[in-house]
């Protein structure tokens, strides 16, 4: 073969790579299995892929290009909140397992690109647990900041040149795409535009599912479980520098949720956890910013929900239902249709005792209430204590 021959075949079979590699780019970008492209009226496919393995990645960039001035953070125990409620543009900005680390972030994140007004933040105790993977701190390059330095800024360059690498040109997307033009990506949750998400799960195998999880772990459980507020604390502190105001919203548990941490020896240790976020949240002056700690788990209509009652406040004991979700957030908005049995309570020293006391009188009402899943809750942690190491407490009595 002649050098001139070598030459042509060397430039055909460049030019089909490349050509090759323009349609692939261009069949990823209309398909748009990540959503961090702006919508094509319609022209790409008509589904979503299951944003919940991609909820860092989607949701920055929906973010930067929503600009919103009104956000809702936290972990997946936030992502029934509308925040269409709130007074401005919002965005609910829940990722499933979030970190204080994350939360923190993604707010500096959005207020990057647009000044906050308002931030309802969801606050999970797991959130705290010194030696829960949910404490990890993980990579957060493709989050912007308020001040950069010249590597901060160039690594937030670089983490988009990978997430586009990602999103137009990996297998990953090309499977992703392919599923969704062929009509074959099958998810078990529903998202929405406004960061909101529900599970399509049937409700009762949800709630057994999570209670037998949450027994497993809170069998595993010791007295002295550390919690860790060192994030909680950058959290404030950035919240205060930059004057946004801000509502604190301790995430509510059923019953059957608590009774879990009754039996697994944590119950004063929750407690503790109530009072030792005012305690914190003291330590930073009032006069730059309005952040204020809510509560709701004194109202019995929530805790104490029977667990076929309808219209049902929690899918799992853990996580709310969009009609929760909307209850709440009219309540925090205090718009006229708030019900007082919805209505969360501002928590402050003058406050904070008798809220707790009705946490624990809620508590004992439903083990003598609805015996039957008080006794079938027993039973559960019984059986996972049996599971758990040599280490775990000694099963309550």
């Amino acid at each position: 073969m002649s050098g001139q021959t070598a030459n042509s075949y060397l430039k055909m079979l460049t030019l089909v790579f490349l050509a090759i590699s323009l349609l692939i780019i261009a069949f990823n970008f209309i398909s748009n299995p990540f959503k961090i492209y702006p919508d094509l009226n319609g022209f790409g496919p008509q589904r979503n892929a299951d944003l919940f393995w991609y909820a860092r990645l989607h949701k920055p960039y929906r973010v930067a290009s929503l600009k919103p001035s009104h956000l809702i953070a936290g972990s997946s125990r936030a992502a029934r909140l509308p925040p269409e409620l709130l007074a401005g543009k919002g965005y609910n900005l829940a990722l499933p397992g979030a970190t204080l680390f994350e939360v923190r972030r993604n707010i500096e994140h959005a207020h990057a690109h647009q000044d906050l007004q308002q931030i309802v933040i969801m606050l999970d105790f797991e959130m705290f647990r010194a030696q829960s993977k949910t404490n990890l701190i993980g990579d957060d390059n493709r989050l912007r900041r308020i001040k950069p330095n010249t590597a901060e800024q160039l690594n937030y360059y670089l983490a988009m040149a990978e997430d586009h690498w990602r999103s137009l040109y990996s297998r990953g997307a090309i499977a992703s795409s392919w599923k969704l033009i062929t009509n074959q990506s099958n998810t078990q949750r529903e998202f929405f535009a406004d960061g909101t998400w529900r599970s399509k799960l049937a409700k009762r195998n949800m709630r057994d599912w999570m209670l037998r999880s949450k027994v497993r772990e809170y069998a595993a459980y010791t007295h002295k479980d550390a919690l860790d507020y060192s994030q909680f604390r950058q959290l404030l502190a950035f919240l205060q520098q930059q004057r946004i105001q801000t509502y604190l919203l301790i995430a509510p548990n059923h019953a059957g949720i608590l009774h879990s941490m009754k039996f697994a020896g944590a119950w004063s240790n929750y407690l503790q956890w109530h009072q030792q976020l005012l305690a914190e949240l003291k330590k930073y002056p009032s006069n730059n910013t309005s952040v204020t700690l809510f509560g709701l788990e004194h109202q019995a209509a929530w805790v104490m929900q029977a667990p076929k009652q309808q219209p049902a406040y929690f899918r799992d004991g853990l996580h709310m239902t969009p009609f929760a979700g909307r209850a709440l957030m009219r309540c925090l908005a205090a718009s006229p249709e708030c019900e007082p049995k919805n209505r969360p309570q501002r928590l402050a020293d003058n406050t904070i005792g008798q809220y707790l006391s009705q946490l624990e009188q809620n508590t004992r009402d439903y083990a003598v209430q609805q015996k039957e899943d008080s006794k079938r809750l027993r039973m559960m942690f019984n059986e996972s204590y049996r599971k758990t190491s040599t280490s775990a407490p000694s099963a309550p009595k």
